[in-house]
């Protein structure tokens, strides 16, 4: 059964020349229901203003391979789920081992004491998005499930709505939380910088036993091409993802060698992790959440974390523009601002930890390319 409820139809009458006759008016319309686009209508919905999601596929969704830093857990309470530990399957986990030429080092958290040294959470499939979904529904939130944004409709230098196909929907505002496919941002034109060398990843589940050492602490496994996450989710069953560096596919039947002999489940289809940030994140109509706005490799480990807490300075800025507290230019510079200066730091920080590969140190010079799976969305 589908998490989100069925559109209840294309709104009544016949669409004439405007751009938006017989449609239903929005503050904000949301583009991705994932953790930062139910977040932002949440948020949004909690002051009051009259919010909508649309959600291209069905729930539940998977994910790649990411822990939350244990920050996440204030930020869920902000958001009304009470704790992680209400959340169905959020498991608590020990700090991730690097291996490295047969050497094992302990993962160096970029999150903030007092959290570095606590245990930090894994999602187990779609459990975060199911939560925050239902919180969002509970406040009044309009969800629109398989429904898919075609083009934006822009009104005296801003963005006014968005025409799906299942209707035309006018807002006042349009948050895209729709992910690395940069929806708004490629319609727009608003020009996606990156930051690394092109970066590919692939994950899925195994159903089975492994050693003892794996079942206890995450695994990231460093090779020349690469590497490779492994994590117990729940018991005999795990979750692993593959990052590599190479622009040529990996094979369709690639596991992790310490899973090999377990039962595979999931998708092998893969992901464009190549960090990069939109260089306008935010405009006079519209806000990009999440990855929509920059895209960081799993080894961050702080990205949905900081989709919500975008999503949250988001949701506090529209009620200020709405209500005329703030200038509506004000808020898009705040939010620019704190984009940019956080893809800074975690580059920097990746950089460090992607420093003990000689294949990456030879690659600081390079003259950053688009990776192919972003030209074909």
């Amino acid at each position: 059964m589908a998490i989100f409820p069925e559109h209840p139809g294309r709104p009544g009458g016949k669409e004439g020349s405007g751009a938006f006759e017989n449609t239903i008016p929005f503050d904000v319309l949301v583009l991705g229901g994932g953790p930062a686009g139910c977040a932002a209508a949440i948020k949004s919905a909690e002051s009051g203003l009259k919010v909508a999601v649309v959600e291209r596929n069905k729930f539940p969704r998977e994910r790649l391979g990411e822990t939350f830093q244990p920050n996440i857990e204030s930020l869920l309470i902000q958001l009304g789920v009470q704790s992680p530990a209400s959340v169905s399957a959020l498991q608590r986990v020990c700090p991730t081992n690097w291996i490295l030429d047969g050497l094992t080092h302990r993962f160096e958290s970029a999150a903030e004491e007092p959290f570095a040294q606590a245990k930090n959470f894994l999602p187990f499939f779609g459990s975060v998005d199911l939560a925050l979904y239902r919180r969002a529904r509970d406040l009044g939130v309009v969800f629109f499930s398989a429904c898919k944004a075609q083009e934006p409709v822009v009104e005296n230098g801003r963005i006014a709505g968005i025409r799906t196909d299942k209707g035309a929907f006018r807002a006042r505002f349009v948050i895209d939380a729709g992910g690395g496919g940069h929806w708004l941002a490629n319609q727009l034109k608003l020009r996606i910088q990156p930051g690394s060398p092109s970066l590919t990843a692939i994950m899925g589940y195994a159903e089975g036993d492994a050693d003892e050492s794996l079942a206890l602490h995450p695994r990231i496994k460093l090779d020349s091409k690469g590497w490779t996450w492994i994590c117990r989710v729940v018991p005999h069953l795990y979750k692993w993802t593959r990052v590599y560096f190479s622009r040529d596919a990996l094979p369709l039947d690639w596991v992790p060698g310490e899973l090999k002999h377990m039962i595979y489940r999931g998708s092998r289809n893969p992901v464009d992790v190549t960090w990069r940030n939109v260089n306008q994140p935010a405009g006079p109509g519209f806000f990009l959440i999440g990855d929509a706005a920059a895209v960081l490799d799993p080894a961050s480990s702080q990205g949905v974390v900081k989709a919500l807490m975008g999503a949250l300075l988001v949701s506090h800025l529209l009620p200020k523009i709405i209500k005329g507290e703030m200038q509506e230019s004000q808020a898009v510079d705040i939010y620019s601002r704190s984009i940019a200066n956080w893809f800074r730091q975690e580059v920097s920080h990746l950089r460090n930890i992607y420093s003990v590969y000689p294949e990456w140190q030879e690659s600081v010079g390079y003259e950053a390319r688009p990776n192919p799976l972003m030209l074909a969305k």
